[in-house]
């Protein structure tokens, strides 16, 4: 992905697709290559799923490089998660609001030294509107309150966001994501993830927006393939036309 992904810290990245196309588990390879390949930490607030589920990617991520661990490789990778990934999840009595995101980004880089804050999705949180406010508007507020808490902080904040209702087998872009073209206007990077069939393995990784492409990458689609066993992706081919 780097010809078309290179993360500066800070930056807002946008995550986008049809559900079921793999949204999170792109998320989470992602942030498993950036602690392998530079150290970095990352936090997951992911409501959707269940922790023992982001576990069990982190385990077989980590333990992919061996074909029969011994258990001292089992206890290095065990060692290693531990010290490269927190899982945030609020009890089922408390609301997710902007503020409860807030906190657990500032507890995220100031208590665990994290690089890398992951909210999936948006639409868990709990969204309180000011009175006579629109959507558009609402949005328009609420990212430009994480973006000041991100920057203050340092971090890559990623959030999967879903599309507004599309067709089976329509592609999402960052402009049909539900509520507002903010989501577009205020990324760094807008990536679409999309599947021909919901249980292929194939995924296109669309980098739809990089807002610097010297520094930062340049547009284009990645073909990968999706191996669950080890909890990552092999390369297939580029379309740099896309």
């Amino acid at each position: 992905m780097d010809k078309h992904l290179m993360l500066e810290r800070p930056e807002l990245v946008i995550v986008t697709g049809q559900p079921n196309h793999g949204k999170g588990q792109f998320i989470r390879c992602l942030a498993f290559n950036l602690a392998r390949a530079h150290g970095w930490r990352t936090a997951f607030l992911a409501q959707e799923d269940p922790a023992h589920r982001i576990k069990r990617d982190m385990r077989r991520f980590a333990m992919g490089k061996y074909r029969f661990p011994t258990q001292d490789q089992q206890r290095e990778a065990i060692e290693w998660i531990d010290a490269h990934f927190r899982i945030s999840q609020m009890p089922e009595d408390q609301p997710v609001t902007l503020e409860a995101v807030e906190r657990e980004m500032e507890a995220a880089a100031l208590h665990h030294n994290c690089q890398v804050f992951c909210l999936d999705p948006w639409n868990e949180v709990e969204h309180q509107f000011n009175r006579g406010e629109s959507e558009t508007q609402y949005i328009e507020r609420a990212l430009r309150q994480l973006l000041r808490k991100m920057r203050r902080l340092n971090l890559v904040l990623i959030v999967a966001a879903h599309p507004t209702k599309i067709a089976e087998g329509e592609k999402a872009t960052l402009y049909k994501i539900s509520g507002s073209a903010n989501w577009k206007n205020k990324c760094q990077h807008g990536i679409i993830i999309h599947k021909e069939h919901k249980d292929s393995n194939s995924v296109e990784i669309h980098v739809e927006k990089s807002k610097d492409w010297e520094t930062m990458g340049i547009p284009g689609k990645v073909y990968l393939d999706f191996k669950r066993e080890f909890c990552d992706y092999e390369f297939l081919s580029y379309n740099d036309a896309g």
